[in-house]
């Protein structure tokens, strides 16, 4: 069984809210998907949230488990192993859940290229952002 997960944050300044949206694929096939707000954040904080809230809710081992995210500073921060210089707490939290995790590859996609599942959670993110 591969689990492919897509996570994408999004940010209103008008609304002073953000936005998570997170989607699984079990063998392609959606299983699952998620969203929510928070008020008072930035865009990368969300997208930090999306990965977070993600990893949290792994309840089962998997063959293969790939994260895809359109954020650099996501993507980069783990494989490359970047400098935290912002979002410490934030770093912390995923650096824990991934200790108690299978290994999980990160993938960085480009977004807003056309790719369906990276376009679907920047949908939902948004939609988070609007909710009353």
């Amino acid at each position: 069984m591969k689990l492919e997960i897509y996570t994408d944050g999004a940010y209103s300044p008008l609304k002073d809210r953000g936005g998570i949206g997170i989607v699984f694929l079990l063998d392609g096939e959606k299983i699952f998907e998620y969203n929510k707000y928070y008020d008072h954040c930035t865009n990368n904080q969300m997208e930090l949230g999306a990965v977070l809230v993600a990893l949290r809710l792994i309840k089962q081992k998997y063959d293969s488990i790939t994260l895809y995210s359109d954020s650099k500073y996501v993507v980069g921060t783990i494989n490359n192993n970047w400098k935290i210089k912002k979002n410490k707490r934030l770093w912390e939290e995923i650096y824990k859940e991934l200790g108690k995790r299978q290994m999980i590859m990160f993938k960085h996609i480009h977004g807003h290229q056309g790719n369906e599942w990276n376009e679907y959670v920047d949908k939902l993110a948004v939609q988070a952002t609007q909710m009353l």
